[in-house]
């Protein structure tokens, strides 16, 4: 089947995704469950197992129960929180299972502050070798249109960087549909860079790509010269995603910044530290007035909760001098 044909099969008899209220398996979607199931069943109706944690849903017409994952099933229906091996169920799926998985990652994203949802959630642990990921953003419950799939616009992240980069890098013209999708492909990438998949060569490969087309040299943007295309404001919006991830960012930098300036440094400095933190850690400041921009900020250190520091001596080996502003 074409991209088409699957979406002409799963939305088959499907006008509207009422998805107000709290069960994604409601009777409001029954119809859509029913083309899901047989859409990943592909003809075979072997056993459909649903992990324990998921009740079995009504009038599937196919023979279902519940169980642990298990290689001879045809459909494994888990949670994104599952437990279960991950290397097991992809093996299950690229040996051509079906794999039925949901649930959100907002939440836990709020629980681990110092995790990235895209690595560490487990859900992402399953789902990322497959080009499929949760992301911790959410949308709200209403009700939403269905596609029609002979007019749907098809975004696919890998093409569509690729005519980007054809564009940036060899002037190929990009089609009036492209543009419309850019914004989306900004995002895309960005949740993609802070996967930070290092010994991924998808990874490693899609980064070779954006950093080829930031070296071609960005927009020089100031008020008689304002962002003017949607593909120079995807370059712009890149550059700091990019170079947040990049491993040799003091190599990347020049193709950001043409002219950058001589800064005095100072080395060895010492600073006093004094602090004393309520239930909460706090941020202890180096100097008065904060100064951020991509490439650096003040220094800043994090104190733990609950601890009374005097006079701690800390020693910056280098550093550039922030400015100090006056009003007028």
């Amino acid at each position: 089947m074409t991209f088409k044909e699957d979406l002409e099969y799963l939305l088959k008899g499907i006008s509207e995704f009422d998805i107000q209220g709290d069960a994604a398996f409601s009777e409001k979607l029954a119809s859509f469950w029913n083309n899901v199931f047989r859409w990943l069943d592909q003809g075979r109706n072997v056993v459909i197992g649903f992990c324990p944690k998921v009740n079995i849903l009504p009038n599937l017409r196919l023979e279902c129960e519940k169980t642990t994952f298990r290689q001879d099933l045809s459909v494994y229906v888990c949670t994104a929180y599952s437990e279960e091996d991950p290397e097991k169920i992809q093996a299950f799926v690229a040996e051509g299972g079906g794999l039925l998985i949901g649930g959100h990652a907002w939440w836990w994203a709020q629980e681990h502050p110092q995790q990235n949802p895209l690595q560490d959630f487990s859900g992402n642990k399953i789902l990322n070798k497959m080009d499929l990921s949760v992301l911790k953003e959410t949308i709200s419950n209403r009700v939403f249109k269905a596609p029609q799939p002979s007019q749907a616009n098809y975004f696919h992240f890998r093409r569509l960087l690729h005519r980007f980069a054809g564009h940036v890098l060899e002037g190929r013209e990009l089609r009036k549909q492209d543009e419309e999708l850019l914004k989306q492909l900004e995002m895309e990438c960005a949740h993609f860079l802070s996967m930070k998949a290092y010994d991924s060569y998808s990874y490693t490969q899609i980064l070779s790509i954006l950093t080829d087309i930031l070296k071609v040299g960005l927009p020089q943007v100031s008020d008689e010269n304002p962002v003017s295309s949607a593909q120079d404001l995807m370059r712009l919006n890149l550059e700091s995603n990019v170079y947040n991830v990049y491993l040799s960012q003091d190599a990347l930098l020049p193709f950001l910044i043409k002219n950058i300036p001589t800064l005095p440094v100072v080395n060895n400095r010492k600073i006093k530290i004094n602090a004393q933190t309520a239930e909460n850690e706090e941020w202890i400041s180096t100097e008065r007035v904060q100064v951020w921009n991509m490439w650096g900020g003040l220094i800043y250190l994090v104190a733990p909760p609950d601890v009374k520091v005097e006079e701690e001596e800390v020693v910056v080996e280098v550093a550039v001098p922030a400015p100090y502003y006056k009003t007028g």
